[in-house]
This record gives C-alpha cells, structure tokens and sequence, in this order.
C-alpha cells in the first residue's frame, strides 16, 4: 500500500514538473528563433526547421533547449541544413543572463558572426558565455567566425562560466577558436572541452586558449591551427587529446 502511494506521489510531481514545458515550433509558431526564445518558459524546447535564420540571438535567461531536428532523429545532415547566420553583425549566440546547465544548443551551423571588442558581451564571433552561465554546447558546426577591433575570439568565449563544449565541429574561424578565462584560478568555473574536431582555424592563434582558467580537455583533435592550446596562468586537465600539425603545441 504504502508502495502504491508512493507511486502516486512520485507521478503526480512527474506530470505537474512537465506538463508546463511545450515544444515551439520554428518557423511554424514564430518566424524567428529569437522570438521563438522570447516566447519560451524554463523547460520548454524551441525547434527548428532546416533553413537559414539571419540572426543574432541572446538566450535572455531563458533555461531551455534551442535544438535542429537532430535532437529527435539524430540524422547529422540537419546541422548543415539549419544555419544561425550572425550576417557579420555580433555574435552568433550569447548566454549572458546565468542561464544553466539545463540550457541546451544543439545540432545548428553557427556562423559568420563578428567578436567585437568594443562590448563584452560580444567578444567571439560564434558564442558568448558571460559570467555565471553555464549551457550545454552540443553537436553544432561553429564554422567561419569572424573578429575585429580587440577581440580575439572567433569561436567559443567563455568567461567567468563552466559551459560544456563537446562533440562540436570548430572550423576556420578567426584569432582563438575556444577561449576559456576566469577572473583568476580561485573563482571555480570549470568549463568542459570534450570530443570536439577543432581544426583549421586561424593559423597565428591557438585552437584552445586557457586564460586564467581550469577547463578539462578531453578527447579532442586539435589541428592545424597556429598553435594547439595555449596557456596563460591556468591550471587544465588534459587527457587523451589528439594534438598534431599545429605550429606548436603551447
């Protein structure tokens, strides 16, 4: 009996926990990802449907999944098909509002974006996590970023945050591919950099930079760039990389 109660309770915290989340539907329910993410509670999961969305978007705090259709089939032709295109004007992508590790991008070509170091929040050209935000950053082509001014950040910038960054394509961006940077080594952001293909980005910069930072990388092949990983005052765990044809390894 007590077993049967038990039961009860534990469905009934199930279907009140999920029945809020919803999936919105791009470009059936809003035109744009953006206003799909506008529109988005915790929990619920924005999709999208193959194509080119020209934007600049910013998760705004919102604790979700921004996902291709290779969230439900797992078939990797989508993330070529489903583009977020920056149209060189910011960054791609920027999570700067403490969003956490229930935040999920998955399965895009992100692209053409500009790092900008006239703004913080838009240091890389791909992807910004800004203090304290912590999303999964999973199955994306983060290809042929851009930089200018004093950024020097085409791909990946993490700062003061523990994204994990895994099984991603990193391609032909400009300055650092992945850059990992906390205030200093006490602040206790871990970023994780794990099986991803960081190859043939910018050939003077380094594929990971670690500034001030305790990142793990794990399982990577980095090459082809100017330098492998870079370290500046960090302290990473760096296991079972495959690191060759860059300039150097450090």
């Amino acid at each position: 009996m007590l077993r049967f109660i038990f039961a009860i309770i534990v469905f009934i915290i199930i279907t009140y926990t999920f029945s809020w989340a919803a999936i919105i539907n791009i470009p059936a329910d809003y035109p744009t990802i953006q206003q799909g993410i506008d529109a988005s509670i915790d929990g619920d999961t924005v999709l999208v449907q193959p194509g080119m969305y020209v934007e600049n978007i910013n998760f705004n705090g919102h604790n979700i999944v921004l996902a291709s259709l290779f969230l439900t089939t797992e078939d990797t032709s989508y993330i070529s098909q489903t583009i977020i295109d920056g149209d060189s004007a910011g960054t791609v992508i920027i999570f700067n509002h403490q969003e956490d590790s229930t935040t999920i991008v998955k399965g895009f070509s992100i692209t053409n974006g500009l790092g900008s170091g006239s703004n913080p929040f838009y240091f890389a050209g791909g992807i910004t996590c800004w203090t304290q935000s912590n999303p999964k950053i999973m199955h994306n082509y983060i290809i042929n970023n851009t930089t200018s001014g004093y950024s020097r950040y085409g791909g990946i910038y993490s700062y003061g945050s523990s994204p994990a960054i895994t099984d991603n394509l990193i391609y032909g961006n400009d300055d650092y591919a992945v850059t990992c940077r906390s205030q200093d080594l006490t602040s206790g952001y871990f970023p994780i950099i794990k099986n991803n293909l960081i190859v043939k980005n910018d050939q003077n910069y380094a594929g990971i930079r670690c500034w001030q930072s305790s990142p793990f990388i794990i399982n990577n092949t980095i090459s082809e760039n100017g330098r492998g990983i870079r370290f500046v005052e960090s302290e990473a765990t760096i296991k079972n990389n495959i690191i060759w044809f860059n300039y150097y390894f450090l």
